[in-house]
């Protein structure tokens, strides 16, 4: 008999409805397969023309657009569509600040993906990419450079740390595999949100099939196989998926690079809440930025601070496998949310300057220097305090006294964990946990923080994050702070001060840095590109170096070519470049003839001879001018060194991009 579940539409006493539980899930599983099927499906369209690239973050949504290519491809192979070295390509993205759980899993998976590529011979092209020094979390908010990205500020943090890094890694990508034939795989889906439904529903994004992805242009050529999938699929998939999946006695099975996906459901049980993307393509009509944060639980940054409170972190700390490893980062998150909107904590500093009348605009859009100093000195501890935790694991697995450990004991014991489950998690943690998980800070961080405190004028003792980083090695700490996000102090923010400057000053001087003032004065990122001067060959072969006149050999003087970084300040007079001709005079004498008679020797002779007279001069008109160096001498521009930079804001055509969540 099925199991039925009353389900009330109308609150009366008459009329209720009921539905067969076994015919819901029946029918879940049914879709889900055909679903599934029908990504495969499309991604073997996209790539018999095409490569593919999954941008994986191994959420749960990537996971499965993730086995879905992964299916498409061994189909292809044993179709005999694609050679059996054909590159099978996967990127991942790490900011450097994630949570500790998302680390663990993505390093469990990436290893378990090479296994299974490396057993079955697929030609795996697995890219992964972090921040670079200057573009981390610390060296960005800790600098004085950017405001701590809030609820109710911009997202600087994830599109610098995801979506730019991104950028980079599917830039290195396409030039080793080129734009043109690179098709990238989104696990985004309609179900998501309502305002995504919508907007991709305008846009016919909806709708759009992989056979109109092959007619489209290289940035647009974005494919989402999942889009139709709910939640209900997506977990149904991955508890059905590999040889010894979750779900044993599931009707349909989905190949998968694993025996199981018990660490990721697990995953999700202990956060209540998703896994952020990490690529900068965006699906056309997504009203999100991609890698966005929102206001939904998320498993992502462990320094997230678009919510206040960060459901997922606090669902985590409250059992000990995670809050032995995360404990002090969530107190000093919670504390940054504390702070970033007061303005105690902040203050003045120089972020822009009006160009006619030469005053600088202070804004209050910096941490000051004491909160400065406190949170680098926190993140540092929760750095070196990581290190001790994970050398001490290690020292217990060493001697097999795992046990001991408060977080692998409380994952064996957790009696709320299916026995398979915990032996699974135990080992990942057994595996990844013996090695530091959160590493906010680093001594590579600390001197880049010194330089650009001293560079700014940011009000610290010299080399002091340096100095922090001495005293916290050698032991030295301050207490974690134990706040509530949720009563945290937001205060109006003032506009900024204009300050004109003494006369002493010189304006040249600010502008020298007026390609940094217009970054922060808009809060955009700007990418400074070269302008070049052009000028002709004959001119370049007077200014250049003799060992570069070599490259202008090929070239006619009357040619143009294109220096970077000149401009003409004056001009001066150089003699002409004349080569010596061998040239054959010829006299050109008057044509009459002279005649004479001579009677020598007793004869009478008649003698013949030219003129020695010359042809007469033209009566054209005369130059006027005597001076012999408009006959010898060119006249060539002077270049001077010109710092000629044009801005080119970093933003992508389409902004209607991916992510998870969106903003009313």
């Amino acid at each position: 008999m099925p199991i039925s579940i009353p389900l009330i539409f109308n609150v009366t006493d008459t009329e209720v409805q009921t539905v067969s539980a076994k015919d819901i899930k029946e029918s879940i599983d049914q879709s889900a397969h055909t679903l599934f099927r029908q990504a495969v499906d499309d991604i073997k369209i996209i790539r018999r023309q095409f490569l593919t690239l999954c941008a994986t973050s191994f959420g749960k949504d990537s996971t499965v657009v993730l086995l879905a290519a992964l299916q498409a491809h061994r189909e292809l192979i044993s179709e005999g569509c694609i050679s059996n070295d054909a590159p099978f390509i996967v990127s991942h993205i790490d900011t450097g600040v994630e949570n500790h759980l998302i680390s663990m899993v993505a390093s469990y998976e990436m290893e378990r993906l090479r296994t299974f590529c490396e057993m079955e011979s697929i030609n795996l092209d697995l890219r992964v990419r972090k921040p670079d020094l200057a573009r981390s979390w610390s060296s960005l908010f800790l600098s004085g450079l950017k405001i701590i990205s809030g609820p109710k500020l911009n997202s600087d943090c994830s599109v610098i740390l995801k979506v730019d890094n991104a950028k980079v890694l599917e830039k290195q990508i396409e030039n080793d595999y080129g734009k043109e034939n690179l098709v990238t795989l989104l696990g985004v889906r309609l179900d998501e949100s309502v305002a995504r439904k919508q907007k991709m529903k305008r846009s016919g994004s909806d709708t759009r099939d992989a056979q109109s992805i092959l007619d489209v242009d290289g940035d647009e050529r974005v494919f989402a196989p999942i889009k139709s999938m709910s939640d209900s699929h997506i977990w149904t998939i991955i508890r059905s998926a590999g040889s010894s999946p979750i779900d044993a006695k599931a009707p349909y099975r989905y190949p998968s690079y694993g025996e199981h996906h018990r660490i990721l459901h697990q995953v999700y049980k202990d956060s209540k809440g998703g896994a952020c993307p990490t690529s900068s393509k965006s699906i056309k009509g997504g009203n999100e930025s991609p890698g966005g944060c929102g206001a939904s639980a998320r498993t992502g940054c462990a320094l997230c601070c678009k919510v206040k409170i960060d459901a997922s972190a606090a669902a985590q700390a409250s059992k000990p496998r995670h809050s032995v490893i995360s404990g002090n980062i969530v107190k000093v998150r919670d504390y940054i949310i504390t702070i970033s909107q007061r303005l105690e904590n902040r203050t003045f500093h120089s972020r822009a300057i009006h160009h006619p009348t030469g005053a600088i605009a202070l804004q209050p859009n910096v941490l000051n220097a004491e909160t400065l100093d406190k949170l680098i000195w926190l993140l540092t501890q929760v750095t070196f305090d990581e290190q001790l935790r994970a050398a001490r694991f290690a020292t217990l697995v060493s001697q097999g006294k795992e046990m001991e450990d408060p977080g692998y004991l409380d994952i064996l014991t957790d009696s709320e964990m299916d026995l398979e489950d915990r032996m699974e998690m135990a080992a990942m943690y057994k595996r990844y946990a013996v090695k530091p998980l959160l590493k906010p800070m680093s001594l590579d961080i600390a001197v880049y923080l010194s330089a650009i405190h001293a560079r700014d004028g940011i009000r610290l003792p010299p080399y002091r994050a340096v100095a922090i980083w001495d005293k916290v090695s050698k032991g030295e700490r301050i207490p974690y702070p134990n706040v509530d996000p949720s009563i945290a102090v937001e205060d109006e923010i003032p506009d900024a001060v204009m300050v004109v400057p003494d006369n002493s000053i010189s304006i040249d001087d600010y502008y020298s840095y007026s390609m940094l003032d217009d970054e922060y004065e808009s809060n955009c990122h700007f990418d400074l590109k070269d302008t070049a001067t052009s000028i002709k060959v004959a001119d370049a072969r007077v200014i250049l170096p003799e060992s570069e006149r070599t490259q202008l050999d090929s070239l006619a003087p009357s040619d143009v070519v294109s220096i970077r970084h000149l401009h003409p300040v004056s001009s001066v007079k150089v003699l002409k470049e004349f080569e010596s001709k061998k040239v054959n005079i010829r006299h050109r004498g008057s044509r009459r003839s002279i005649k004479r008679v001579s009677r020598a020797g007793g004869k009478i002779r008649v003698l013949e001879r030219g003129r020695t007279s010359v042809d007469s001069p033209s009566f054209g008109p005369r130059s006027c001018s005597t001076d012999l160096s408009l006959r010898v001498a060119t006249t060539i521009p002077v270049y001077g060194t010109a710092h000629n930079y044009r801005h080119v804001l970093d933003v992508d055509t389409d902004n209607e991009l991916a992510s998870s969540y969106s903003v009313s």
